[in-house]
């Protein structure tokens, strides 16, 4: 849209009440509004998908007040092809996104991490993206961290489904600070990330925390029930093989796993249950691809 009926050009856009914004599969879609626009404060969901010659995106999120405004409130956003920064926050809101509840990001040749906390002088204090219950990142080449920095302030407590697929960058998914902040998480799936080591990054002395059972280290991701791992060719394990006081190797599991896929990840050297956890594990479905496995 760029003139009004009468042929004149049209210098803003009032969207007072616009509450949901899809513009998905229009190949031949190259303008979405004139540069000087307004846009409604009251979007709920966005979503840009399959829009090839679309590039005005690419203006608008270098005009970063607009960008931020469009998106300060909304709830589901979805963006394919059309991110050009190398951070979601705090390049698009160093608030944090604090309403947004389902993230979808595909085909982003640009970003290099979701969160960046390196600055603290433009990342919020306040915890980040604390109302996520969808997380998905897909064929995102650069992504090489979930989060950059510090993690204090990293809060993915509603955090209930996460996939990330073809991040071939990515060498861990999350710190073990963050980890324990995951109380809500119920599937996780992988896939053909070629350079994935470990979900979470390795276990140091001061992350040990005896739990309600005595047991050294508490059990990560209470709630998980589904978690699926293909084709991740460098994967060692699944949560850190960590030595305790007495020098003996221990690994691990979420207690409420009901369905465990490990398939095509050939350096995965040795699956372990520990005994204390094991008695509490309610599988239900096995399906594995590896050398050994050791229950």
């Amino acid at each position: 849209m760029t003139e009004d009926k009468g042929g004149r050009p049209l210098q803003d856009i009032v969207l007072q009440r616009l509450q949901i914004l899809r513009l998905k599969y229009l190949e031949k879609l190259s303008s979405f509004c004139p540069e000087n626009f307004v846009m409604s404060l009251s979007l709920k969901e966005f979503e840009v998908s399959s829009c090839p010659q679309l590039t005005e995106f690419k203006t608008l999120q270098a005009n970063l007040k607009d960008f931020k405004e469009l998106l300060c409130n909304v709830r589901i956003l979805t963006m394919d092809g059309i991110m050009y920064h190398k951070n979601l926050i705090p390049s698009v809101d160093p608030q944090g996104l604090n309403e947004l509840t389902f993230l979808t990001l595909r085909d982003d040749k640009a970003l290099e991490c979701l969160i960046d906390t390196t600055d603290q002088g433009h990342v919020s204090t306040v915890p980040l993206l604390p109302n996520l219950t969808s997380l998905k990142l897909k064929s995102l080449p650069e992504l090489k961290w979930i989060w950059k920095g510090p993690s204090h302030h990293v809060c993915l407590q509603s955090l209930e489904v996460a996939v990330i697929s073809r991040c071939n960058k990515l060498k861990y998914l999350f710190s073990q600070s963050l980890v324990q902040s995951l109380v809500m998480l119920e599937q996780l799936k992988i896939e053909y990330c070629d350079e994935l080591e470990h979900i979470a990054t390795e276990l140091e002395i001061d992350d040990n925390i005896k739990s309600d059972s005595g047991f050294l280290h508490s059990p990560p991701l209470p709630k998980l029930t589904s978690l699926e791992i293909h084709g991740c060719p460098r994967l060692q394990y699944v949560f850190n093989v960590a030595k305790e006081n007495n020098g003996v190797d221990n690994a691990i599991l979420p207690p409420s796993l009901e369905k465990l896929t490990i398939v095509v990840c050939p350096r995965f050297a040795k699956f372990i249950i520990q005994q204390v956890v094991h008695k509490r594990l309610q599988l239900k479905v096995i399906l594995y691809s590896f050398p050994y496995i050791m229950v």
